[in-house]
């Protein structure tokens, strides 16, 4: 029985990591368009004789498409240009096994010529063209300004495989445990019977935090408003950064990233600030490291008033997709706890996770763009953008918060993702290691 059970969990880990690519692709490629654009000065013309505007055709002349790395469903190729001579334009697209020019397909009858652009549908799965435009000599193209491809789908090959480990990993998860249902109906009780201590907890870290102090909790409002003027008056007075609506762009950024900074360097040390509670009493572990992150998205909310206050004043358009300003704080909020799980049980047992970690922070920060355009970046380090949870965070709270447009649902699919992820793995390692705290607090 015990072997069937094994053999039936290893099937399900392997039909779901297919499901997962089969879903990434419905959801991030099937449904979003792709438009790329080519200048003219990076076609490769073949049988064409330069002149002073333009070019003109030998025989057989062909325009070779550089690949510009996608592969996907490509409907439609539009060339920009003014073209006189017999044109009868054919296709000649790459083979996905070889690479070569191994297929062929004409359209003399369905492309369009119109107002100076050449609209040709393609309706192929390729990558790379080339183009006939005629079989004949004396074709002139003047005025080429851009190439143009329209993907009715694009494969995001880190999208597939992030999404079927993703998805691998909740299976995994799911058959950690045994009755998977059961044991969450028996840890919301165990949380439901301790909730009050975690809202005791949170009250007692905000009194502490703000005890003696004139204007108590405003401070939450006010430190970002002043930090606000150091920032803009360094990055945007001395070193010219140009950025539209500078301060509200570094409040929008700053404040995702301390809520997450305050959230994840407060539970790194929570289980060993409770250990005098977890020596006398029982409490459930995971509780040190929520009220943390609780504790600082309360203190998030207060800062949020500075963002609200400031758009108006600084003449900022204000939005009504700020209503929807929770979903990046939640995702941040389950990401923050994930993290900060994997944090706390880590600190337990290696002290100098602490010290690394206060170092690390601040490069995050610096990874991150709250203080700089991520234009400025070179295209070689975009991949960091990407791997880069907090980028999409931020980047999903400024679209809603400064440009008024609900972001995609691909960029919605990589927040929730990040988030399940590190939520996973902090659970997993939290309740691997928790058993073992009492030994070493």
């Amino acid at each position: 029985m015990a072997i069937l059970k094994k053999k039936l969990r290893i099937f399900l880990t392997i039909f779901l990591f297919f499901v997962g690519i089969f879903l990434n692709f419905l959801i991030t490629n099937a449904v979003v368009r792709k438009n790329i654009t080519i200048p003219a000065d990076l076609l490769l013309f073949i049988n064409w004789d330069k002149t002073l505007d333009g070019y003109i055709s030998e025989i057989d002349p062909q325009i070779i498409i550089p690949s510009n790395g996608y592969i996907g469903y490509l409907q439609y190729l539009t060339i920009k240009c003014d073209i006189t001579g017999d044109l009868h334009p054919q296709i000649y697209y790459n083979s996905i096994i070889n690479g070569n020019f191994s297929q062929m397909k004409s359209f003399y009858s369905s492309y369009k010529y119109q107002d100076g652009v050449l609209t040709i549908p393609i309706n192929v799965l390729a990558s790379r063209l080339r183009i006939d435009l005629g079989d004949g000599a004396g074709i002139t193209l003047t005025n080429l300004d851009v190439v143009e491809y329209q993907y009715g789908f694009m494969v995001n090959i880190l999208g597939l495989l992030y999404t079927a480990f993703f998805l691998t990993i909740m299976l995994g998860f799911a058959n950690f445990f045994q009755n998977f249902p059961y044991t969450i109906m028996k840890n919301l009780k165990v949380f439901n019977k301790y909730s009050y201590l975690l809202i005791n907890l949170v009250r007692k870290d905000i009194t502490i935090k703000y005890r003696r102090s004139i204007l108590g909790i405003l401070w939450s409002v006010l430190n970002p408003l002043l930090m606000m003027l150091v920032i803009t008056s360094v990055f945007k007075n001395i070193f010219k950064i140009q950025i539209e609506n500078f301060p509200v762009y570094y409040l929008t950024g700053s404040l995702i990233f301390n809520f997450m900074s305050e959230a994840t360097t407060g539970s790194m040390m929570s289980v060993l600030s409770g250990g005098g509670l977890i020596r006398k009493v029982y409490i459930p572990k995971y509780i040190f490291p929520l009220e943390k992150c609780m504790f600082a998205l309360v203190n998030c909310l207060f800062s949020f008033v500075a963002v609200l206050v400031m758009i108006p004043v600084l003449r900022s358009p204000l939005y009504w997709t700020l209503l929807f300003s929770w979903i990046p704080l939640l995702f941040v909020l389950i990401f923050s706890f994930g993290l900060g799980m994997i944090l706390s049980s880590l600190t337990v047992f290696f002290r100098d996770i602490n010290h690394l970690y206060t170092v690390w922070i601040v490069a995050w920060m610096y990874l991150t763009p709250i203080i700089y355009p991520v234009e400025i970046l070179p295209q070689r380090l975009m991949f960091i953008m990407e791997i880069n949870p907090m980028y999409h965070y931020v980047d999903y709270f400024r679209q809603l918060a400064m440009e008024g447009v609900f972001p995609s649902l691909e960029a919605t699919m990589n927040c929730f993702i990040y988030s399940i992820i590190f939520l996973a793995f902090g659970i997993v390692i939290f309740k691997k290691t928790q058993d073992r705290f009492i030994l070493y607090i």
